[in-house]
């Protein structure tokens, strides 16, 4: 079902989308960043195990990890491979929470934990979430958040319907990209 809707919205880079963002409001100083996990044992092709850990790229690629200063605060998904990125960066904040909305999109067993039985979730039930997350971060007051999640979570948060076009922004393992956080909290 996701995997459907990166075939029918336009994925463009994040300068685009930044650039269209500028486009429609103004900029603020409050800033959102979102990182997606390192590379994990699913993105090698091991999708059959429930809540996989990174391999050994990925922790390589969770090394690299920083940001200049710390975010105020740092939200991060409760799946292994998160908890992972997390442990071997080198990303710091003033505070960080576990937010479990925040986790991937339930589709493949590697989505799922240990205790969990393998139940595909509606794409309703999933952009409902992605949605109540947004709702969150909007009422945070903190300039600079962070969220440490994964790609299909942070492709639906990244859509945004200009006219009659969405967008939509596709990430790469351990990837991170900061945006102006009003353009994607706006209110609906």
């Amino acid at each position: 079902m996701i995997r459907c809707l990166r075939r029918t919205s336009r994925e463009v880079s994040a300068r685009k989308l930044c650039a269209l963002a500028c486009d429609v409001l103004p900029t603020t100083t409050r800033y959102i960043t979102l990182i997606r996990h390192a590379e994990s044992l699913a993105n090698a092709g091991v999708r059959h195990v429930k809540n996989g850990g990174l391999t050994q790229k990925g922790i390589e690629q969770a090394k690299e990890l920083s940001m200049p200063m710390p975010f105020d605060i740092l939200y991060v998904s409760p799946m292994r491979r998160c908890k992972e990125t997390l442990q071997h960066s080198r990303l710091e904040a003033n505070r960080m929470v576990t937010l479990p909305e925040l986790r991937e999109y339930k589709g493949d067993a590697c989505d799922f934990f240990e205790d969990e039985p393998v139940q595909r979730e509606s794409e309703a039930t999933f952009k409902a979430r992605v949605a109540h997350v947004k709702l969150r971060l909007r009422y945070d007051n903190s300039e600079h958040i962070g969220l440490l999640g994964h790609a299909d979570f942070f492709w639906e948060f990244t859509n945004v319907q200009l006219g009659h076009e969405h967008f939509n922004v596709a990430f790469k393992n351990a990837q991170r990209i900061t945006f102006d956080r009003d353009f994607f909290l706006k209110e609906p």
